[in-house]
């Protein structure tokens, strides 16, 4: 644990995080089990999920202290695997208008756009007439505030939702933000959550663990291997009891790398030339019937890609490959 005072700006300037770099299996065993205390990605390995389908994680803590105050995580993935925010996760929000009350805040971060429906008493609203929303934030604020003890609802399509760690169930003062996401660079930064943002209270309160600090859901939008990988501003922040309360990191990614336990997603096989789940004949009919090829002869069969070991020649070597893997599925 660092002993480090933090100033609140840390939640809001977060390390840059890089364009993610590809690596082999092999080299993400050690980062999938982390040290105690530590944040992962759980489940640290997804395999077989298809081109148009959602895949979701969470990023977690086990660490079992009692001085938790705050969090905060960057993330990168490979844009050309997963996207974030083109689709996501159905969910439903229901609230009781009050009279006053103009704005509401939608469970769900990230928010698909004009994925929602939102309703008044049943009555299907329109935008912009009756209401516009921040589809980062997930706030929804109508032009004519709703009737005391009027239905409120709104379904939608959401990409990130707050875990169990800090919330306003465990503590009222708790604040999220669910951060910006660029699915050109593949990075999800600014992602935080604080327990007393404004210190209004001493000593200032904290929260427990372990916990779900998030849920990210990706859409996958391609064939191959993406990283999921927690950036350097990741950070488990605890606050003092004792005057001066002073925050100090529980876990600090950048000087803490064994405690960072990040992911990986994969959804081709070594060997399916077809990119069928399976490793078979038709694989090897392929990788015969595509001998010789590569970057400077296109392959002839389209939407296959027999070149197992990507040196830019179908040749023996991948024949190996297709045999060592023959029978796997994913």
């Amino acid at each position: 644990m660092e002993r480090k005072a933090v100033s609140v700006t840390v939640l809001i300037l977060l390390l840059p995080v890089g364009v993610l770099t590809l690596a082999f299996k092999t080299e993400l065993v050690s980062a999938i089990i982390p040290e105690y205390p530590a944040i992962y990605v759980d489940p640290p390995v997804v395999k077989g999920t298809m081109p148009g389908n959602n895949v979701t994680v969470s990023i977690k803590t086990d660490y079992s202290g009692y001085d938790i105050w705050g969090w905060q995580f960057a993330l990168s993935y490979n844009p050309s695997i997963l996207n974030i925010g083109i689709d996501g996760l159905n969910y439903t929000d229901i609230w009781a208008g009050t009279g006053t009350k103009k704005s509401f805040e939608a469970t769900g971060k990230l928010i698909v756009p004009d994925s929602e429906d939102v309703y008044v008493n049943d009555i299907l609203m329109t935008k912009p007439d009756n209401y516009t929303i921040d589809y980062r934030t997930g706030w929804i604020t109508f032009k004519t505030v709703p009737a005391s003890g009027a239905q409120v609802k709104a379904t939608y399509k959401y990409a990130l939702r707050n875990g169990d760690l800090i919330t306003t169930e465990k503590v009222p003062t708790a604040m999220f933000a669910p951060g910006t996401f660029n699915n050109t660079l593949g990075t999800l930064s600014s992602t935080w959550a604080v327990v007393d943002f404004f210190y209004m209270i001493s000593p200032p309160p904290t929260t427990y663990g372990p916990g779900t600090l998030a849920y990210v859901t990706f859409t996958v939008v391609g064939y191959g291997f993406s990283n999921i990988t927690l950036g350097p501003g990741t950070k488990l922040i605890g606050s003092e009891q004792e005057p001066p309360h002073i925050q100090y990191y529980i876990i600090n990614a950048e000087t803490m790398p064994d405690h960072i336990g990040h992911g990986y997603f994969s959804n081709i096989l070594l060997g399916d030339a077809d990119f069928n789940g399976l490793v078979e004949m038709p694989d090897f009919y392929i990788w015969r019937e595509s001998f010789g090829e590569g970057e400077d002869r296109p392959f002839s069969i389209p939407d296959v890609d027999p070149d197992f070991n990507n040196d830019g020649i179908v040749d023996m070597y991948d024949f190996y490959i297709w045999r060592e893997h023959f029978g796997e599925s994913v």
